[in-house]
């Protein structure tokens, strides 16, 4: 675009000054006239510009999309292959079974992770091993359990009772500060609160059946586990 010179544009004024006032109304607005269309032809050129960079995105974005959409496809492929061979129904529902298979699998690798542990400790917090058919043997091995429990029980023929005075039910409460996946000292807090008719033991029971569920499901554990999970499936049946 030529811009015109200084003097020319003074030459242009002059000859403007001579003209009558309706010719120069008509070249004012025929100016603004053009004034405005160039405006609206830039602002329309800006925004194709800007439509066609959102419209590259766009492209960039699908072609990623697909592209992942493909790698998932090739990742499933094993798992619509197992899950058809393995389960009925179409191949949604297939799918569907497998993947609550593998949330359970899942779900069993995370309790014997974390409950392993605990699911070898008796009801004082000492680990126990069987021996030969009929024969139990404990491993002499302090815990720090043990060690925050004594005084709390009372033993018969290797059968342990609970003792519920304040000190005990302190040291229960301890133990479940500490070691909290420990499933016994929820089990004492029940029995103790249920002999006072204190409602809460119902609280204890069901987070010591909570874990006692995991802990019977890993072999091998502490026959007790058993044990007391049945206990309290029984007082909450009461």
């Amino acid at each position: 675009m030529n811009i015109p010179k200084v003097k020319d544009l003074k030459e242009y004024w002059r000859i403007f000054c001579r003209l009558n006032r309706a010719l120069k109304l008509i070249i004012i607005i025929f100016v603004l006239i053009c004034i405005g269309l160039y405006i609206l032809h830039m602002y329309r050129n800006n925004e194709i510009k800007s439509l066609r960079v959102k419209n590259d995105d766009l492209m960039k974005e699908n072609i990623k999309k697909d592209a992942e959409i493909q790698r998932l496809e090739i990742l499933l492929t094993p798992f619509r292959t197992i899950a058809l061979e393995r389960y009925t129904g179409s191949e949604t529902e297939a799918i569907l079974k497998l993947a609550t298979r593998i949330q359970e699998l899942e779900s069993t690798v995370t309790a014997l992770k974390d409950y392993s542990y605990v699911a070898e400790l008796n009801p004082i917090g000492l680990p126990s091993l069987r021996g030969k058919p009929g024969e139990e043997a404990f491993i002499k091995i302090t815990t720090g359990i043990y060690d925050i429990l004594q005084g709390t029980w009372t033993e018969e023929n290797r059968q342990y009772t609970y003792l519920c005075d304040p000190d005990s039910k302190a040291k229960f409460k301890e133990v479940i500060q500490k070691s909290p996946l420990f499933p016994f000292a929820y089990f004492a807090m029940a029995i103790c609160l249920r002999s006072e008719k204190d409602e809460n033991w119902k609280t204890y029971a069901q987070k010591a059946i909570e874990i006692f569920k995991k802990t019977t499901a890993i072999n091998p554990h502490d026959p007790s586990h058993d044990t007391a999970l049945q206990k309290l499936l029984q007082l909450l049946e009461e």
